[in-house]
């Protein structure tokens, strides 16, 4: 009987385990931190609509896009850059804006983070 009792509590753990698996049936391994692939989000810009486009892979940020239209040259190449570059290799939209750039920044965080919440979901 002390038998019987001891193999059905150890069956109990073992049988209620069947069926984990990091697969969630969507094609996106559960242990992934992005679905990969390409998002963009629009947002308002200071000087006009950007749009902030995402790469990413299961775990990173690989590339970012920013479309705008700010025809007063306000949004310097090099500020988008010091932005791509903050973003790339990571997971967040909690980067350090751009000096001199500060509404434009605000603005391209924005989009980062909605294009974020799509590759997550």
């Amino acid at each position: 009987m002390k038998k019987l009792l001891l193999l059905t509590a150890l069956a109990i753990p073992v049988i209620s385990l069947t069926g984990c698996g990091n697969d969630n049936h969507d094609g996106h391994d559960a242990t992934s931190y992005f679905h990969p692939g390409q998002y963009e989000a629009k947002v308002d810009g200071v000087h006009g609509p950007m749009t902030v486009r995402i790469h990413v892979d299961a775990d990173y940020i690989t590339n970012v896009e920013i479309h705008h239209e700010d025809n007063e040259g306000f949004f310097t190449p090099e500020a988008q850059e010091e932005l791509r570059a903050n973003a790339i290799g990571g997971r967040t939209h909690e980067i350090d804006s751009v000096s001199g750039a500060t509404g434009s920044s605000n603005a391209f965080i924005v989009g980062l983070e909605r294009a974020i919440e799509q590759a997550r979901h």
